[in-house]
């Protein structure tokens, strides 16, 4: 038994299966009342449109495709399960660092520099351009230094002690 267009199949225990035309049923869609202002391209232009239907494509590669339920989930367990944080600052570590790590190694930093005024010969402090400057003002220039190898010019007024001038070439 075949329907007819417009029929549907149906079936009771007393008369089996038969082709009945419904009583209230409408077949062509373009007749149904109350369906709204939307014609039926309307509707089929909407159900076609990929920026309000994505399709599922996991293998897709553009921004109107969607990766399936099951896709994001084997993804997912391939990832990291947690993160590993390391306590303080490491120079070749990748991982991140705890926020405390970071706190105790700031303030373990001197928060301001105190410079020395002159070089002293223990200090680690830095020292002031001009603490620089004057400790290199004292030193001899090398027109007045008294060379102890090759020949010495003597420009000016010099002494020499005598210790000197007994030295033997």
């Amino acid at each position: 038994m075949i329907p007819l267009d417009g029929q549907v199949l149906t079936f009771d225990s007393t008369n089996g299966w038969q082709s009945e035309t419904p009583a209230s049923g409408v077949t062509d869609h373009a007749l149904l009342s109350n369906i709204g202002t939307n014609t039926h391209a309307q509707i089929d232009t909407h159900v076609a449109d990929d920026t309000k239907h994505r399709l599922i494509n996991d293998s897709g590669t553009t921004i109107t495709e969607l990766f399936s339920a099951s896709k994001i989930i084997a993804d997912l367990a391939l990832k990291q399960s947690a993160l590993t944080f390391d306590a303080v600052p490491t120079d070749t570590s990748v991982n991140p660092v705890e926020s405390n790590g970071i706190f105790d190694a700031l303030a373990a930093k001197q928060t301001a520099l105190v410079f020395d005024a002159v070089p002293t010969d223990t200090s680690t402090n830095p020292v002031e351009s001009n603490g620089v400057f004057d400790a290199l003002a004292l030193k001899a220039i090398d027109t007045d230094v008294v060379h102890t190898t090759g020949n010495e010019t003597a420009a000016g007024e010099k002494l020499f002690p005598i210790s000197f001038m007994l030295m033997q070439a």
